[in-house]
């Protein structure tokens, strides 16, 4: 499958999605799979744990760029849905969404 189907398949079934991306393995729930404001592929997800490059856990949504991810799984873990902050395509950040909650 596809990194695209892979990703969407998580945001459909509410489960959790692992991924390598610069430097370490990342743990999220995925939210949404759309273009960022440069056209590029981007997932937009709430970190849950694993790897962070900056340490930062105040706030826990990032954005990864799907062709600099690797390594990608669907986890048997569920999460709940929409986390508090999350905002459908389109919006500020995100255009043409091809999944999302």
């Amino acid at each position: 499958m596809s990194a695209q189907g892979t990703i969407c398949q998580a945001i459909r079934e509410t489960r959790l999605l692992q991924f390598y991306y610069d430097g370490g393995t990342r743990v999220v729930e995925p939210h949404q799979l759309a273009y960022n404001q440069r056209d590029n592929l981007a997932l937009s997800a709430y970190w849950v744990r694993g790897y962070s490059e900056s340490g930062d856990v105040s706030n826990r949504w990032r954005e990864y760029l799907v062709d600099e991810m690797s390594a990608i799984v669907v986890l048997d873990e569920h999460f709940s849905g929409h986390r508090q902050g999350y905002k459908r395509a389109p919006n500020k950040k995100y255009h043409s969404a091809i999944c999302e909650l």
